[in-house]
Order: structure tokens, then C-alpha cells, then sequence
């Protein structure tokens, strides 16, 4: 924004509550301030990159508006003054861009750590801190001094492909440690943001890399999924619960006779189920039909496969084999600890370890492999249930997963670690 005026000035930049606000002075008689100039490419390219709600840009001509610069302590240009709540907080007199740039990250992780607003509720200060620049990295400890080894990992990592982030340390915050895990359905740090959506923890970042897919990400950002764009996971809803109905409305208000009838029978016989009404989705009503080569509602399922509609339901209960059809294992707490415990060594992986279904997954059989280290493996890609409960029972929100004697060794990086320092056999 061009400020022409001290009011505008006033109005926009020295009352502004909350608003990290970095005014540029420039003068025409400078050559890397004039249009198409040295500095007037770096403030537009700052802008771009580091501007948000709660960080705004400004132009301001130090000869026009000459009481203004006098009174922000301008005495050369280019200048760049960075005013919080109307206060002077810093200024960078001269062209540095890289210095520049560093004043205004330190600016921004020091805007992010302050206590939330009055009335602000979590959610709020979530989506602000997450949008607080264009690249935002929750660790433990700073950038300067991680207080873990896959923060300081992830922060090299950035270093070295030269991202420029800033960072916000979760150990000084619980309200936002704790919150950011149920936000972003990632419960473990590091996480990185990338235009105020979550690429993921170190694992992800270093897929990124490995694929040469990091550039092409800070520049085009995370894909946000809208109901246009929805791709509908037919195969998790399918496992959402053991014994899944899809039906017309809800079982306390069902849409048709057919629905009606098949949630009687299944109240009736004690059963507990979970349901999804259809005409709420048609990419599911339609999908499903496809998925499951069965073209009429309802249907219902047990563990991902499909028991069938009405008709197949009151012929199974009819016969008296409904509870045998119902049988489903139950994907509890008991159960993980008996599938962790199924051998002394038991690997969580996409595919099998003689056709594994990513990197990760063919590295760890690999390291495992070539250690001679006796294992078992579990696909999590032929069970939902197994892929998404595993993750809260592990703490552990990523794949591969290795156990050792029921306890968790780790992911790829643990067992790297491991091999480098000659551990792993005797961590196994």
C-alpha cells in the first residue's frame, strides 16, 4: 500500500492493533529505490512471501511525506521501519536485503510467541500463527538452539536447501503444543507449514527433497482440498467401524422403508454400528455403487467388506447367521497390543517387504534386510482401521513403524539413527 499522507499514515499504520506493520521509505533520486529498482523488487517479493493478516506492507516517499520519515527516525534511504501496535520496534537503513529480511523474520517469530489477544479463542490463534509467514516451522527450542534432534534435523535440512522460515518454539507454549496436534491431526514436532498449511514433520520434508519436490512447493504451497476438488477415500469410510451401514438419512430418521427396515434389524439383534447417510454425498452415493459392485442402498459392511443390502440382512437373520456374519474384530487397544507383541520384531509398512509400497517402506526392509534381523511385517494399506488406530496407539503418526518386542523402536529416522551408531541389534 502507498501511504500519500500523514493521516493515512496515522490511520493505517499507527493505529493498527496487532498488525506487524513494515513501511518502506524510498525517494526517486535513489536508483535501487525508483520503480523496477533494486529495493522496489525486494519489498514486492517480501510482500508477497511474508505478507499476511497480522503483517502488512507500506510504501512511504521520504521526500513527500518528509515529517513522517523525520518522525520514524529516517535519516537515509532506503529505509525500512517495522512499527507493532504504533510502536517503533526496529529499522534497516540502507540497501541490505538480506539483513532486511532477517529483521523482519526475527519481528515475526517474536509477534508469534506473544500471549494470544483478548477474547481470541485457540482456533483463531492457531490459524493466525500458522499464516504468520509463508513458511512456519513449530519445533522444539528455536532455530538457533533445538531442543530436540529432529527439530535441530529439520531445521538443518531447511538450511542447507536454503529456506528461508521462522519459527515458533511449542516448548514455551502448551496451549498451542497441545492444540496444533488436534488442529492438524499430526501429533508430533517438528510440523512445517508452508502458506498456513501443514507439508508435514521431518519425514515428509525429507520425501520432499529426496523427489526434488521442496521448490515446487514453497512456490506453489500445499493443495488445499475443497468440496470440488474432494477425493472421496471409499476404503477408510468403508473401515470408519467394524460393522458400517450406508443408508438413506440417519438411523433416528431414516429416508426410506428399505433403510428403515435394515436399522430395526440391526437394533433388534444388539448390534452396534455406525451409519452415513448418502443423500448427503452423492460422490459417495455414486462412488460406492462402483466400489462395491453393488448398485442399490443400503449396504452394509463389516471390516471393509460388504455384507450386502436388506434382502441379504433379513436372509442372514432369518437363518439365524446374522451374528455370524457380524462377527467383526474389534480394532481396540487389546487388539494392537496383541498384533504388536505378534512377533519379537514386528514391522508397520505400506506394501510387503517383497513389494513395498514407498521409500520409506523399501529403506527400513532393506536396513533390516541387510542386518539379517528376523522380522514380521503388517501391510497398513489392507486395513484402515489398523493404519489410523495404530497412529494414537503408537503416538506415532507416520509409516513405517517398528516394534521390538511389543515397544516401539521408531520410524525410518530412529533406525538410521540406530545403524549409524551401531545399535540396532542391540535395540532389537
Amino acid at each position: 500500500m502507498i501511504v500519500t499522507s500523514k493521516e493515512q499514515f496515522e490511520s493505517n499504520i499507527v493505529n493498527a492493533k496487532g498488525i506487524l506493520c513494515v513501511v518502506y521509505f524510498w525517494a526517486d533520486f535513489h536508483d535501487a529505490c525508483k520503480a523496477g529498482g533494486q529495493m522496489d523488487q525486494v519489498i514486492k517479493l517480501l510482500s508477497e512471501r511474508y505478507g499476511s493478516a497480522t503483517v502488512k506492507f507500506f510504501k512511504v516517499n521520504a521526500e513527500i511525506l518528509d515529517v513522517v520519515a523525520e518522525e520514524q527516525g529516517v535519516t537515509m534511504v532506503p529505509a525500512f521501519a517495522f512499527l507493532l501496535n504504533g510502536a517503533k520496534i526496529g529499522m534497516i537503513e540502507g540497501a541490505n536485503p538480506p539483513k532486511i529480511q532477517s529483521e523482519l523474520e526475527k519481528h515475526i517469530a517474536s509477534m508469534s510467541q506473544q500471549a494470544p489477544s483478548a477474547g481470541e479463542s485457540l482456533d483463531e490463534r492457531l490459524v493466525k500463527l500458522t499464516n504468520s509467514s509463508h513458511v512456519v516451522l513449530f519445533m522444539k527450542g528455536n532455530a538457533n538452539e533445538p531442543k530436540c534432534k529432529f527439530s535441530r534435523a529439520m531445521v538443518d535440512l531447511l538450511n542447507e536447501q536454503g529456506v528461508r522460515f521462522v519459527s515458533f518454539d511449542i516448548l514455551q507454549d502448551n496451549d498451542v503444543r497441545e492444540g496444533l496436534k488436534t488442529f492438524a491431526n499430526w501429533k508430533t514436532y517438528p510440523q512445517l507449514w508452508i502458506g498456513g498449511s501443514l507439508v508435514g514433520g521431518l519425514d515428509s520434508v525429507k520425501e520432499l527433497v529426496a523427489k526434488d519436490e521442496l521448490k515446487k512447493t514453497l512456490s506453489q504451497g500445499v493443495e488445499k482440498v475443497t468440496p470440488a476438488k474432494k477425493k472421496v477415500d471409499l476404503k477408510a469410510l468403508v473401515n470408519r467401524a467394524p460393522i458400517m451401514l450406508f443408508m438413506k438419512g440417519s438411523p433416528g430418521s431414516p429416508a426410506c422403508g428399505f433403510s428403515s427396515k435394515i436399522v430395526n434389524i440391526l437394533k433388534n439383534g444388539g448390534f452396534q454400528f455406525d451409519s452415513f447417510d448418502i443423500l448427503g454425498d452423492d460422490a459417495v452415493r455414486q462412488g460406492l455403487k462402483k466400489f462395491s459392485n453393488w448398485p442399490t442402498y443400503p449396504q452394509l459392511y463389516c471390516n471393509g467388506q460388504l455384507i450386502g443390502g436388506l434382502d441379504i440382512v433379513e436372509e442372514l437373520a432369518a437363518e439365524g447367521e446374522l451374528e455370524d456374519a457380524l462377527a467383526c474384530t474389534v480394532v481396540d487397544d487389546a487388539f494392537l497390543e496383541k498384533l504388536v507383541n505378534k512377533a519379537p520384531v514386528m514391522l508397520f509398512m505400506k506394501g510387503s517387504p517383497e513389494d513395498p509400497k514407498c521409500g520409506f517402506s523399501s529403506k527400513i526392509v532393506h536396513i533390516l534386510e541387510d542386518h539379517k534381523i528376523a522380522f514380521q511385517s503388517f501391510d497398513i494399506l489392507e486395513n484402515e482401521q489398523v493404519r489410523q488406530k495404530l497412529k494414537v496407539f503408537s503416538n506415532w503418526p507416520t509409516y513405517p513403524q517398528l516394534y521390538s518386542k511389543g515397544k516401539l523402536v521408531g520410524g525410518l529416522d530412529i533406525v538410521q539413527e540406530l545403524v549409524e551408531e551401531g545399535e540396532l541389534e542391540s535395540s532389537l
